[in-house]
């Protein structure tokens, strides 16, 4: 899958992870607070269509509407928001946890 972020600071790029991934995607632009997007299609080089699937600054209910389809969801943990799987519940990254996560800027 392509990504996109974009932090209110101005960083921004692309990198590509697999679907499974997702998870690794979330965490990584959460690190550096910014907006996470799919890109779902490429019009030329520099036109993209993108789909928000995060945003750090955003509640759990809004971000868990674009999460649902992805099956994740954030609730909040003893001290961190906690990324979950829909299916089991099971922790999908766990909280506070660096280890593994792309340096995006």
């Amino acid at each position: 899958m392509r990504f996109y972020y974009e932090n209110i600071s101005g960083d921004s790029g692309h990198f590509t992870l697999k679907k499974t991934e997702i998870p690794k995607a979330i965490m990584s632009a959460w690190n550096i607070e910014a907006e996470l997007y799919i890109v779902a299609d490429k019009i030329d080089k520099c036109k993209k269509v993108i789909i928000l699937i995060f945003a750090p600054y955003e509640g759990n209910e809004v971000n868990n509407e674009w999460l649902k389809d992805y099956g994740l969801y954030l609730k909040d943990g003893d001290g961190f928001r906690e990324l979950h799987y829909i299916a089991d519940d099971s922790l999908a990254w766990k909280p506070d946890n660096w280890e593994g996560i792309l340096q995006l800027i």
